[in-house]
């Protein structure tokens, strides 16, 4: 199995600049991951699936995924 983040969408569109050199995002970003197997390691099923997730901030320290 593989796990790749291949996205992330801003909470907050209005206060994502684009890319650099514009100015520092002001808003927190919600990760987008691919989620892909085989069956075997040279045959088999190909199965992939979307997952989008949002980080939550827990104590101000932690950072854990919850997948919505």
């Amino acid at each position: 199995m593989r796990i790749t983040l291949v996205d992330a969408i801003p909470e907050k569109a209005n206060l994502d600049f684009g890319a650099p050199p514009a100015a520092t995002p002001q808003t927190d970003f919600n990760p987008v991951y691919q989620v892909d197997s085989l069956i075997d390691n040279d045959r088999g099923v190909y199965v992939y699936g979307t997952v989008i997730a949002n980080l939550n901030h827990v104590f101000d320290y932690r950072v854990y995924g919850e997948i919505i």
